[in-house]
This record gives C-alpha cells, structure tokens and sequence, in this order.
C-alpha cells in the first residue's frame, strides 16, 4: 500500500481529536434540517437564530473537556461567535 506524504499528519489529528476520551460534535444539520427543529418550537427560522443556537453549544463552560473538534456545516463554518470570533 503507499501513503500519501499527508498519510502522517492525517493520522496524526485523527489521534488528536480521541485523545484523553475526548470526542468529536457534529454541527453539521443543513439549513434545512434545523429549520424544521426551529419550526417544531416556534423559533424563528433565520441565519441569526441559527447562529445564536450553535454559538450556544460552541460556547458551552467546559465543552473543551469532552469535545476536541467540530464538523461543521457549510453556513456554520463562515458564522463568528456574536462577539466576532470565528469559530
């Protein structure tokens, strides 16, 4: 089998992202997808409430000690935290 030059430092976040128990989150629902949650609980079905609810979970005090990385969705990744940080 040959490896790619990257075959390293592919294996090498992958233990990473499991290391001390530590898990991935999948923030990754489409648009479509959350706005039916949002719709079941009469929540407006925006971009900005969209935000505020993965800023919530991203925001979480002490998520860092189970979660190690997020998989993201192709909105979620472009989004900032309402104090502009880019998550």
């Amino acid at each position: 089998m040959l490896l790619s030059p990257n075959t390293h430092d592919l294996e090498a976040t992958a233990q990473k992202t499991v290391a001390g128990g530590k898990g991935l989150i999948a923030i990754d629902e489409s648009i479509g997808t959350c706005n039916k949650r949002f719709a079941k609980w009469d929540i407006p079905q925006t971009e900005e409430t969209r935000r505020q609810y993965r800023e919530m979970i991203v925001t979480t005090p002490g998520i860092s000690e189970s979660i190690s990385g997020a998989i993201l969705f192709d909105e979620t990744i472009r989004q900032q935290t309402s104090n502009g940080t880019l998550r």
